[in-house]
């Protein structure tokens, strides 16, 4: 039996930085360790929406799941939002 490990990553406007987050995260293997990403798109006004959309449909391999707060919460709430779907 094999365990799991949920990684939260809260983004708010990371267009920049989330793909390269996300190749380095999806990297990462640990024998006997199921990896679940869980991202948390707090009312991005950029694209980082869309580059994660894209970037978990073109890895359908990755345990990733993607929730949207419809406005700006700030990092605890996307954190606390991250923990209740873990």
């Amino acid at each position: 039996m094999s365990a799991r490990l949920s990684v939260i990553i809260p983004a708010y406007n990371e267009s920049a930085t989330i793909l390269e987050i996300l190749k380095k995260v999806t990297g990462v293997q640990i024998d006997g360790i199921n990896l679940e990403i869980i991202l948390v798109n707090d009312c991005s006004t950029d694209n980082t929406h869309e580059l994660i959309e894209k970037f978990i449909s073109e890895h359908p391999e990755h345990d990733m799941k993607l929730f949207n707060h419809e406005k700006n919460r700030g990092k605890g709430a996307a954190i606390h939002t991250g923990i209740n779907q873990a």
